[in-house]
């Protein structure tokens, strides 16, 4: 039964690396070596693994990533949230995309997400904040590894104050767009005058 499922999982993770004209990629047995040596090593099957190789793969994750450390450090993820390798690798993937993280930088973003969540905050929250958190970027200039190492502390606060995710995200966000909206500030700044007050929630 194990055996016939790893055959399942590595002809699916072929079809997922399969390119123009039916070719499969040359890296497939370098990636399906990986998936089956962690299957090895770790709990979890060979077919877990070729699982979570081909949700990469669909997630738009290099394969020069997956082999360069990425592979690894998802499937060490899985085992420390206790997820299901498959669902890591979908987790991950669109934790990348809410923070707009490069595929070099994904390495250090396994590493936050894992202090992050042995800071309390689990996983759905943890995406549902930085989903909510995204649009809040571009103007914040910040983006990618720095934006997620920077919000995640702010994350963690407030989920230890009781609040979910998605509402910790809002906020956030709504805090940020409005201290650095230049009109609001100024007309904050008109109402203060006087009282030796002066808002600037920038660094110029």
């Amino acid at each position: 039964m194990a055996y016939a499922e790893a055959e399942q999982a590595s002809t699916q993770l072929q079809v997922a690396m399969m390119q123009k004209g039916g070719q499969v990629s040359e890296s497939f047995a370098l990636i399906d070596t990986l998936a089956k040596r962690l299957g090895n090593k770790l709990p979890g099957t060979t077919a877990d693994y070729q699982n979570m190789m081909s949700m990469l793969i669909r997630q738009g994750m290099p394969a020069k990533s997956i082999l360069g450390g990425l592979g690894e450090a998802t499937a060490y993820l899985a085992v420390q949230l206790k997820m299901a390798p498959e669902a890591a690798a979908e987790f991950s993937s669109k934790l990348q995309d809410a923070t707009r993280t490069t595929d070099k930088d994904m390495m250090a973003l396994m590493d936050t997400i894992q202090r992050t969540f042995y800071l309390g905050v689990d996983q759905g929250n943890m995406l549902q904040g930085f989903a909510k958190l995204s649009p809040a970027l571009a103007i914040l200039k910040k983006d990618g590894i720095a934006a997620a190492r920077e919000l995640a502390p702010l994350l963690v606060m407030a989920d230890q104050s009781g609040m979910a995710g998605e509402a910790a995200g809002n906020a956030y966000r709504k805090i940020f767009q409005g201290g650095l909206d230049a009109k609001k500030v100024g007309k904050g700044n008109a109402a203060l005058a006087g009282t030796g007050i002066k808002l600037d929630f920038t660094d110029g």
